[in-house]
C-alpha cells in the first residue's frame, strides 16, 4: 500500500479544526509507522 505525500483533499470538506486536526493526526501516525520501519531495518 503506498502512503499519499498529503492529506486526502476530501480533508477540505471538514470545518477548520477539524481539518488541521485530522492532519495532524495523520502526520503522527505517518511519523509512528516510520519510525516503526526503520527500527525493523535497524535489526
Amino acid at each position: 500500500m503506498l502512503i499519499p505525500k498529503y492529506p486526502d483533499t476530501s480533508f477540505l470538506i471538514f470545518s477548520y479544526d477539524e481539518k488541521y486536526t485530522k492532519i495532524f493526526i495523520w502526520v503522527l501516525n505517518l511519523l509512528i509507522h516510520k519510525k516503526f520501519f526503520f527500527l525493523t531495518l535497524a535489526i
